[in-house]
């Protein structure tokens, strides 16, 4: 196998509340150690109680896309 150089650009993946849609879906900083683990997040909208069990993931996290530069 030969090395490849890819040109990416790093962007942010975050997970609008679908209860108030004016919060973001945080975690609560715990983990159930599940196979794949699960964490649960609140909205960050204090007037919003909703809440979700995220598998594998929390929000927001940084994803990576494959970029091309603009030819002059």
């Amino acid at each position: 196998m030969s090395e490849e150089i890819t040109n990416v650009q790093a962007v942010k993946v975050d997970y609008r509340c679908p209860n108030c849609k004016d919060g973001y879906l945080r975690p609560t900083g715990e983990c159930f150690p599940t196979s794949p683990p699960q964490y649960p997040h609140t909205c960050s909208n204090e007037k919003c109680d909703y809440g979700e069990t995220m598998r594998n993931k929390t929000y927001p996290y940084i994803d990576y896309i494959d970029y091309q530069p603009p030819q002059p």
